[in-house]
């Protein structure tokens, strides 16, 4: 059965005044050629197209203004309304739906720029009670997500302290090896000076305390006579070996020692013999070591 004559004949004169009104407003030119060129096979007047296209400009005007007031209140959903009406309707590249498109793409950029500040904001809050990493990673993500200098504060300053309070606990321990090897070297002046470093460096006054007797020992054996003590019943077991003073101190002792002073010559002979005798050595102290003579070598 063949389509109704008169139907399609109306149809092509929609289609034709669609387009006029379309291109009207700013768009495909190459589509109105095409629909008018068409209404004009099947005898359709320009008039009657104009006609359509009339119909088709009001409906275009009236909603545009639905349009532009969804725009100027600034709400997400009503623009997502009037642009789905729009494109519904065949309007959706129009000007006036371009600018619609921009501005809902803003509004939505805006909201997700929100969210992500928020959500900044939380987790630099949380990062307050966590290591030192977790700060830098909050604080790095707020720094991106638009937080002020004001509210990074806290988080930084937070950070600056752990590390220095890291910093400080390096550096008791490093204190507490070169404290235990200065006990080995027999020298009571090189072990008073670590004494003094451990101690300002807050090295536990056990450590401190058994360092300071057996530099009190060596001094006096030094001066040829041992220490006033109270006698003590003998341990059972074999005598403990105690260094003497003079005696030749071991690797891992030389090392602590050179690490300590600022010769450069005589780091690296103590990085040469502690390497060759590695077993005696801690590798902690080795890495202390290197670092050290890095630094002598660059300050030179």
């Amino acid at each position: 059965m063949s389509a109704d004559p008169e139907a399609h004949r109306k149809r092509l004169c929609q289609e034709a005044g669609k387009q006029l009104a379309k291109a009207q407003q700013g768009q495909n030119f190459d589509e109105l050629t095409q629909a008018v060129a068409a209404a004009e096979k099947c005898g359709i007047r320009m008039e009657e197209i104009e006609k359509e296209a009339a119909v088709f400009s009001k409906q275009y005007e009236e909603d545009a203004v639905e349009v532009r007031r969804a725009m100027n209140s600034k709400d997400e959903d009503a623009m997502v309304s009037a642009l789905r009406a729009a494109e519904a309707k065949g309007f959706e590249d129009s000007f006036l739906m371009g600018e619609l498109k921009e501005k809902l793409a803003e509004l939505q950029a805006a909201r997700a720029a929100a969210a992500r500040r928020s959500a900044a904001e939380s987790q630099l809050e949380r990062a307050l009670g966590e290591d030192s990493k977790s700060l830098e990673k909050a604080i790095a993500e707020a720094a991106v997500s638009g937080l002020s200098l004001s509210q990074l504060a806290p988080a930084r300053k937070r950070k600056a302290e752990i590390e220095d309070q890291r910093r400080r606990e390096q550096g008791r321990e490093v204190l507490a090896r070169r404290l235990k090897a200065a006990t080995r070297t027999g020298n009571p002046k090189i072990l008073a000076q670590v004494i003094a470093a451990a101690e300002r460096a807050g090295v536990s006054k056990e450590e401190v305390r058994s360092a300071q007797e057996m530099a009190d020992r060596w001094a006096a054996e030094a001066r040829g006579k041992a220490p006033e003590e109270a006698p003590k019943e003998p341990l059972p077991g074999p005598e403990p070996k105690v260094r003497r003073v003079n005696q030749e101190p071991d690797a891992a002792s030389v090392l602590a020692l050179a690490t300590i002073g600022k010769d450069v010559a005589a780091l690296e002979s103590a990085l040469s013999i502690a390497r060759s005798q590695a077993s005696e050595v801690d590798e902690a102290d080795l890495h202390i070591a290197h670092r050290r003579l890095e630094a002598l070598r660059k300050a030179r």
